[in-house]
């Protein structure tokens, strides 16, 4: 009877490379099934080789970046009419204008309001949902690589919004237009 005298392990050494490849592997995404990558892995366990387990976690890297990338594609210009969820608090930004992250349907997008939209975007806090009208377009070359790292595939150029309470079943009870003047409803909540 043999017995074996070496086990294969993944050492040190093997975890940094096992790191390096993974994020190389990420950083370059290829289109390929996950199914793949998580097989490769599955075998280099069952086989217990190390360096199997460096490429299938690599391949699986790669193919799931791939598909996270394949989930911000652009939208088509259009006007838009619809509830959106602010996911951050909104900023301001420069000549008065207000920014936030919110969700569009399954798309999360940065809204941007101006005049009297971003008066009333401004004192709202993320999780509140308005309706706004505006126009969704893709964002410019420029901005496109910082708004990936925040999920973002889309700018919402907001005209006009419009607040909403919901009752417990989660329906719009009452509206009211905020387009106009703030200030103009401060009666109504006192």
């Amino acid at each position: 009877m043999r017995v074996p005298t070496h086990t294969a392990v993944l050492t040190d050494h093997g975890v940094v490379v096992l790191a390096v490849a993974v994020w190389l592997a990420a950083s370059h995404p290829v289109a390929v099934p996950p199914a793949v990558g998580a097989a490769v892995a599955a075998i280099a366990f069952v086989l217990r080789r190390p360096w199997l387990l460096v490429v299938g976690a690599a391949v699986l890297a790669s193919a799931l970046a791939a598909r996270a990338e394949e989930g911000l594609h652009r939208p088509d210009p259009r006007t838009v009419r619809a509830e959106v969820t602010l996911l951050s608090d909104p900023v301001d930004g420069l000549g008065g204008s207000v920014r936030a992250d919110v969700r569009l349907g399954r798309r999360r997008v940065e809204a941007w309001a101006h005049g009297a939209a971003a008066g009333a975007l401004r004192p709202r806090l993320a999780g509140e949902r308005l309706v706004v009208d505006g126009r969704l377009r893709p964002p410019s070359p420029l901005v496109r690589g910082r708004l990936a790292r925040r999920h973002v595939s889309a700018r919402l150029d907001v005209r006009e919004a419009h607040v909403y309470h919901l009752d417990p079943d989660g329906r719009a009870t009452e509206f009211w237009n905020v387009h106009a003047d703030p200030e103009s409803y401060r009666d109504f909540f006192a």
